[in-house]
């Protein structure tokens, strides 16, 4: 066993495993910083806790209490101990988001929070990204813009936010962990489910090659991961109703005009091979139109499956240039004349589309 001293008289051994190394640690310590230091340690260690007593050894001839931990990372565990102990030359002036994110995972576990506040602020502040030149314009949602960028585009960047409860009391960093919970909320890839990992579709990436990253959803505090979840689907549900509208819009205008004829509504999304629900497009019988790759493909609830926030609010935008498009050329305005329009007959008039756009029940006439 490799003893580390933290006290000339300890009256405690940590022992814990290095599992890369298979090396046994023994981290020589005081019971009584470790009990003042920790609520944790503080019940654990009190005699009086009603818990079976902790085993003893022999040290020097003196019998010593041995205290085992599992599975913790050991050169987080040495820092926390340096603290406690005010082993100050013995502590980092900076760290890496690395051992930054070990150092939280001992404190959420062993609730040391406020024994390592200062020295967390200063290692968490130190990382941020510079709120220098600093903007976010918003649709629905914030953008990250530099320098925010190139953090929050590094794999790992879901860390920051269990950070941010581990640390909760950082100055400066509200901000920041905004931008990257706001971030994850747009690039995010399918369903969110708590015990399996996702990915993520860079928004920075978006004028070349499209790069995706995984997403440690363990990484993720529960209640932040539940919100996050929560913003996705009423995210969803909003562009979706929005994609539905000018969908409709569009198909009303051009059938005002054109007196073009509508297809029946196909089961055909390619988005899930078990799916059989309409795609929107075909919904709306704007098929034919060039421009239409996501409505076209996919179904509303395939739609949350398989495509990230951020392509969907552009196929938003798109829609809504096109509706523009179309009002402009025609020479109407919004809600012009909509009730004048009629609906084609379909196969399916319990569809889903029809349900979304009840709404608007007297455009379905038969």
């Amino acid at each position: 066993m490799h003893f580390i001293w933290f006290t000339r008289e300890p009256d405690l051994i940590i022992e814990l495993e290095d599992e890369e190394d298979q090396q046994m640690y023994g981290f020589l310590v005081s019971a009584a910083c470790l009990r003042v230091s920790s609520r944790f340690f503080d019940r654990m260690l009190d005699p009086q806790n009603g818990f079976k007593p902790l085993p003893q050894t022999n040290l020097n001839g003196n019998p010593i209490t041995v205290l085992r931990l599992h599975e913790d990372s050991i050169a987080a565990l040495g820092w926390m101990l340096n603290i406690i102990h005010f082993q100050l030359d013995s502590i980092p002036r900076e760290m890496s988001r690395e051992n930054i994110f070990a150092v939280a995972i001992l404190c959420d576990k062993y609730l040391w929070q406020r024994a390592i506040g200062l020295w967390a602020e200063k290692w968490v502040v130190a990382l941020l990204p510079s709120e220098e030149n600093t903007n976010s314009r918003t649709n629905g949602i914030g953008y990250p813009t530099e320098p925010w960028k190139e953090d929050v585009s590094k794999e790992g960047c879901e860390e920051w936010l269990f950070l941010a409860q581990a640390f909760p009391n950082i100055d400066n960093y509200t901000s920041y962990h905004r931008k990257v919970f706001n971030t994850l909320v747009e690039e995010i890839v399918g369903n969110m489910e708590p015990f399996n990992d996702a990915s993520r579709m860079l928004k920075s990436s978006k004028a070349g090659q499209r790069v995706v990253l995984p997403v440690m959803f363990e990484r993720v505090p529960q209640p932040t991961f539940t919100k996050i979840k929560e913003t996705r689907d009423e995210y969803f549900s909003r562009a979706i109703s929005e994609m539905t509208d000018l969908l409709l819009e569009i198909e009303i205008l051009k059938r005002q005009f054109d007196e073009k004829k509508g297809d029946n509504v196909q089961r055909d999304c390619q988005g899930d091979t078990g799916c059989y629900e309409a795609t929107l497009a075909y919904s709306m019988g704007s098929s034919h139109q060039t421009g239409w790759d996501l409505e076209g493909t996919y179904c509303p609830s395939c739609i949350r499956k398989q495509v990230c926030l951020w392509v969907v609010w552009e196929r938003v935008e798109k829609l809504r240039e096109i509706w523009r498009y179309h009002a402009s050329t025609q020479g109407v305005q919004r809600d012009k004349n909509r009730n004048s329009a009629t609906w084609p007959k379909t196969n399916e008039p319990h569809t889903l589309i029809g349900n979304v756009t009840s709404k608007l029940g007297n455009l379905w006439n038969s």
